[in-house]
């Protein structure tokens, strides 16, 4: 009631140390915006290159089927796999597919494929993203938590939208490198909460560990 609400303001954590609590996976959540976003560009600017301008949406689209399939399979990993294990796999596998699009300068069914297997990876990452988040938050603050990772995601797309057409103009394949570097970081996240699980059991705290 009324009375309680005090009690439960004090006890709320400040947005701050909500932030700091989940920044691995905001981390990981920027970066999947970035990517998208470049690689869109990326995918624009190949079409145009081909001569085929007109069906861009058509083949970057291909990435979303990959990924929303893959996140609706995601479930079916055993809990025995370490989330940072995830973190590290998905950010590999968008990192060494990203590249073979990028050596798909002559052809947008080739350039298509390469997306489609980019996103089997981009979808199981995002959803062990709001996994880490769920884990992290501190009692109170999954609310803002969550409302981060959805800032993160339309941030990281602004920007990867903009850096990954100013590259565009010097030729598709370097959106899709500059997309290929924003996966990387996900994998340096990867190691980093391999890090810190270790340590958490070290000190004997089983239940938030990430590695």
């Amino acid at each position: 009631g009324p009375i309680d609400q005090p009690q439960e303001d004090a006890e709320r954590p400040s947005i701050m140390r909500i932030l700091w609590a989940v920044a691995p996976a905001i981390g990981v959540m920027f970066c999947i915006g970035m990517f998208f976003g470049s690689v869109q560009t990326g995918t624009t600017e190949r079409a145009l290159e081909l001569g085929s301008p007109s069906v861009a949406g058509l083949v970057y689209a291909v990435m979303g089927v990959g990924s929303a399939f893959m996140a609706l399979m995601a479930v079916a990993i055993p809990d025995s796999v370490r989330i940072s294990s995830r973190v590290f796999v998905g950010g590999l596998g968008m990192t060494l597919s990203i590249l073979v699009t990028t050596t798909a300068t002559h052809s947008l069914l080739f350039t298509a494929a390469a997306l489609l297997l980019t996103g089997l990876f981009v979808g199981p990452t995002m959803v062990t993203a709001f996994g880490v988040t769920e884990k992290l938050a501190p009692r109170g603050g999954t609310a803002v938590a969550m409302t981060s990772m959805q800032s993160a995601i339309t941030i990281g797309i602004s920007i990867g939208s903009s850096v990954g057409g100013k590259l565009a103009l010097s030729g598709a394949g370097y959106s899709y490198m500059f997309a290929g570097v924003a996966a990387l970081i996900i994998v340096v996240i990867g190691v980093a909460l391999r890090i810190a699980g270790t340590k958490r059991r070290v000190r004997a705290t089983p239940e938030k560990t990430l590695a």
